[in-house]
């Protein structure tokens, strides 16, 4: 995302104030990646809030856009984060990444993952398996539209042992959410 945001900016003559909230391994990671991008700011997740960054109201002269990528599903439930997180800020769009979606699915069902990230093998948790049009739906309830889809990975089988064969197939998508007041 940062680096397509700092393309945005040269094509608009604009600049972005641009805000990763993560661990300090992944703000390791990132710092020394993205060096070079200006008006980057990283803050630990274990000493920020998400919704203190947030509250900053938008102006005529300025949007918020929220990204959440590859979070969701391991947040439970992740309708109370969503909730919690709009009742303090309301920014005008929110992009949601590398978000998986049961295509065959019509309910949330829960799984278990092992983690690995850049840093090595992070453990097991709970995950969500999404049915197909759950987020859409209560991105509707809290005044947030489609404002974009774009799906990658489609149909490919990340789950292929699950018993039930609505929540075998996975496709990432990124969604891009406006608001609608």
């Amino acid at each position: 995302m940062i680096p397509h945001l700092s393309r945005l900016e040269n094509e608009l003559n604009s600049s972005f104030r641009k805000v990763v909230i993560d661990s300090t391994e992944n703000i390791k990671l990132g710092r020394s990646v993205l060096r070079d991008v200006d008006g980057l700011k990283f803050f630990d997740d274990t000493k920020t809030k998400l919704d203190d960054v947030l509250l900053q109201h938008d102006t005529d002269e300025s949007i918020t856009i929220l990204n959440i990528s590859s979070t969701l599903q391991y947040i439970i439930p992740y309708s109370n984060f969503l909730d919690l997180l709009l009742s303090k800020t309301k920014p005008k769009v929110i992009c949601i990444t590398r978000f998986p979606r049961c295509d065959d699915a019509t309910n949330d069902a829960y799984g278990v993952e092992d983690i690995t990230t850049a840093i090595g093998y992070c453990g097991s948790t709970v995950v969500n398996l999404f049915g197909r049009n759950t987020l859409i739906e209560l991105m509707m309830k809290f005044g947030y539209y489609v404002m974009s889809e774009d799906v990658s990975y489609e149909g490919t089988d990340f789950s292929g042992s699950c018993d039930d064969i609505n929540y075998r197939k996975i496709s990432m998508v990124a969604y891009t959410f406006i608001c609608s007041h």
